[in-house]
């Protein structure tokens, strides 16, 4: 008798399965009760990528044809650090 897997269902993840591939996809991330052991960035290096973050915006579309948009564009950046 030759056993073949043709009409065997697929099998669901089990939950561990589940929790490694969201922990691989998106790492760890506590909830929103749960205090988050990692420090804050610092205050001058988080000034600065936002700085860096508006430059780069403002001299990418300077002297473009998107020129024009670039104060809607640069308060649409604004809206990003607002959750």
């Amino acid at each position: 008798m030759t056993r073949t897997d043709d009409f065997e269902p697929p099998h669901a993840a089990s939950s561990t399965a589940h929790v490694l591939a969201e922990l691989q996809m998106y790492g760890y991330r506590p909830f929103e009760d749960e205090p988050d052991p990692r420090p804050l960035p610092e205050a001058p290096r988080i000034g600065g990528a936002v700085a860096d973050i508006f430059d780069a915006v403002a001299a990418t579309l300077t002297d473009t044809r998107l020129e024009p948009d670039l104060e809607a564009l640069l308060w649409s950046t604004v809206n990003i650090f607002h959750r």
